[in-house]
């Protein structure tokens, strides 16, 4: 028993040390919060009136739990005086609190001892919407569960708060409890409530018909390839659309899916998306892993394209599908000139224009044309990650310079325009005319050496010696090798004479390895006299310069062996003061050896890979 309060007491000073301290100098007058939960975007504004205790308060935290965090897609703080004039949030170490996530706001000036700021905030999350039931049957409508703090979770004293939760569809029930709560007008109202402390948590839940569609894409890779060449943009995504709402029942009835078409709609399934495109855009597809899906369709009109996407089965609870889809859009839609900084500026926007559908992994992929240089990216908000590189295609010589950019929990107040501004030489709108032609000229010119060239089968004399020449040459390859692996059980023997000082032993093994070695340098000189003979004098001089270097590689292997003999009886017999200036020396010319020895096995490897004409 007292073990466990001792645990309990080693829990509590811990998190004490690790709680992240904030200063104590402002508090929050009034807060109102806002809970829009009318669609899969959850979105939370809310304005606060933050008062200071003393001068100088140039800042507040934000605090939530760090479980939601993966959820939070967006976060601004603005003034409410001006919407234009955002404030700076910076989230600290999410070491500072295993449990906490703290953000900081910067005001825009200190505030004085009882002098307050209004600032509203505004936060989007994503799949914080929980449908239930988990099962339902194929016609029945999506009802979701969502549950929250009704308090503002803060590290501040609230004098005063409210929470309204926007709906607008059936509720079915919610929580009543803490008073006051009321309804109206299919909007639930908490509080108001007073003198509310730091980190006060009630969680109140509510149950109610989702009329939007409970969807997200699991990924989306967008690609755009911008082509001065082919005077057009191309746009392609290739997306993953997953159905987060309840799963059915029993199984798929696809005739009485087909019956309902006619005389009611199916509130939980989704059977289409809408996309807007540019008015002036062409070449539509619309293809899964299939092949080309002919039902689809688009619209165009002088404003804007819609392109309808009908998958080939509606979409329930818990099921996928996969596609990809793209467009051309002319290159004056997106690209123009400025002069003023002599650069091409192209505009496009980051993602699709699918309201309320969040998107868990997004990459964008743009391809600039070859030549591009100068490649300056402006972005709306930050990307987690942006990369660098060069993209071939056809006929490409150079490359096209391409910007990679990674984001996670993306939402459709994501949907903003990004620039690209870069150079493009002129020369380089001639550069694949150029290669095409080249290439053709190319083959002209082989096409006219080739017709020149005397194909006629004849022996050439000289054929025969220099194959010979070959196959004596792999010989004295082979013979090098050996003699090489001779030397290195040389090297053995000296290291083992120096270790154990028996010196019969010694004398045995190098006179066996003496042996070896002269039956390797024998093969070697008679291959060399066999190279005179068809008159590869040039060979036969390599192979003296081969014996010269293996025999002086096996003397020098000798008489390290010897001086390491030598070394160690000195330093035994040697004052151990003395001993420093004797190793000097000794490493010294080991240095030396070594020297030597890669100089000897350079040249060895030089004449072995001699060419043979």
């Amino acid at each position: 028993m007292n073990l466990k309060y001792i645990s309990l007491f080693i829990a509590l000073f811990l998190s004490v040390i690790n709680a992240f301290d904030v200063p104590n100098n402002v508090f929050i007058n009034n807060l109102h919060r806002q809970m829009d939960i009318t669609s899969n975007v959850v979105r939370e504004n809310f304005a606060l009136s933050v008062k200071s205790k003393e001068d100088g308060a140039s800042f507040f935290y934000l605090t939530y739990k760090k479980e939601l965090i993966p959820s939070i897609s967006t976060m601004v703080a603005f003034t409410k005086t001006d919407k234009e004039n955002v404030l700076k949030i910076t989230q600290e170490n999410d070491d500072v609190d295993e449990n906490i996530s703290y953000f900081k706001v910067d005001l825009e000036a200190p505030l004085k001892a009882g002098e307050r700021a209004i600032v509203n905030v505004e936060v989007t999350f994503v799949k914080v919407l929980k449908p239930y039931p988990k099962y339902i049957d194929q016609n029945d409508e999506q009802y979701v569960l969502y549950s929250t703090n009704v308090y503002y979770f803060s590290p501040y004293p609230i004098t005063k708060q409210k929470t309204t939760f926007k709906i607008g569809e059936n509720i079915k029930s919610y929580s009543t409890e803490p008073a006051p709560v009321k309804v109206e007008e299919k909007n639930v109202y908490y509080g108001p409530y007073e003198n509310i402390k730091p980190g006060s948590e009630k969680i109140v839940s509510i149950h109610y018909k989702l009329k939007d569609r409970l969807i997200h894409f699991e990924k989306i890779d967008r690609t755009i390839e911008v082509s001065h060449w082919g005077h057009k943009v191309s746009f392609k995504e290739d997306l993953i659309l997953h159905h987060d709402g309840s799963q059915l029942k029993n199984n798929f009835n696809r005739v009485a899916f087909q019956k309902t078409q006619f005389y009611t709609d199916t509130p939980s399934s989704v059977k289409d998306m809408i996309f807007v495109l540019p008015p002036k855009a062409e070449d539509i597809f619309f293809v899964d892993i299939i092949g080309n899906v002919s039902t689809s369709a688009y619209h165009k009109d002088n404003t804007r394209t819609l392109l309808q996407v009908l998958p080939r089965y509606p979409l329930f609870g818990g099921w996928k599908y996969t596609w990809s889809q793209g467009y051309n859009n002319p290159l004056d839609g997106n690209v123009k000139y400025n002069s003023k900084i002599k650069k091409f500026i192209f505009q496009a926007p980051l993602l699709l224009s699918l309201k309320h559908v969040p998107i868990d992994h997004f990459k964008l992929n743009v391809i600039l044309p070859e030549g591009a240089r100068n490649v300056d990216v402006h972005l709306p908000y930050s990307f987690d990650s942006e990369e660098r590189k060069m993209t071939y295609s056809y006929l490409d010589t150079t490359g096209r310079p391409t910007i990679i950019l990674t984001k996670d929990n993306v939402c459709d107040d994501h949907f903003q325009y990004f620039q690209i501004s870069y150079t493009l030489p002129f020369y380089f709108s001639i550069q694949k005319p150029l290669v095409v032609s080249l290439f053709i000229f190319s083959i002209f010119v082989v096409s006219m050496i080739w017709t020149r060239v005397d194909l006629s089968i004849v022996k050439d004399p000289r054929a025969d010696l220099h194959d010979l020449a070959v196959s004596y040459w792999e010989s004295v390859t082979s013979n090098t090798s050996t003699a090489l692996k001779v030397l290195s059980k040389l090297v053995s023997v000296n290291e083992t004479y120096v270790q154990t000082k028996d010196e019969e032993a010694y004398k045995l093994s190098v006179q066996h390895v003496e042996d070896k070695f002269k039956e390797s340098t024998e093969a070697l000189v008679n291959t060399q006299d066999l190279l005179k003979e068809i008159e590869q004098n040039q060979l036969a001089k390599n192979i003296q310069k081969l014996l010269d270097l293996l025999d002086s590689k096996f003397k020098k292997i000798n008489e390290k062996g010897k001086r390491s003999l030598n070394n160690k009886l000195v330093c035994e017999r040697t004052e151990p003061e003395k001993r420093n200036a004797i190793e000097k020396e000794f490493l010294k010319k080991e240095e030396e050896y070594d020297k030597e020895m890669k100089e000897i096995d350079k040249n060895i490897e030089t004449i072995i890979n001699t060419q043979i004409l």
